[in-house]
């Protein structure tokens, strides 16, 4: 760690818990979103872990974040819509 005054501004990088960037390419995760539904459970939860860390990293542009919140949405609503079997936990 470095010695500094107060009156110095930090110029170290913030730190996150998550690795940032540690993803599939933000394209890729895209296009897993659009197949959600004819994936099985656990590879949905894949796609959807896979977007959210998209969503988390900065370096990532704005458009493909976005357009990745909004697909990402859009399979939420649907998977609402589903009907689950009573022996189903998703």
């Amino acid at each position: 760690m470095t010695n500094r005054t107060p009156e110095q501004p930090s110029t170290e990088r913030p730190t996150s818990k998550l690795p940032v960037g540690d993803h599939p390419a933000p394209e890729k995760v895209y296009e897993n979103l659009e197949n959600l539904g004819e994936v099985d459970v656990a590879q949905g939860a894949t796609y959807r872990k896979d977007a959210v860390d998209v969503l988390a990293d900065a370096d990532v542009s704005v458009e493909m974040r976005t357009a990745i919140a909004d697909r990402l949405g859009q399979e939420d609503h649907l998977l609402s819509l589903k009907n689950v079997d009573p022996e189903e936990s998703y």
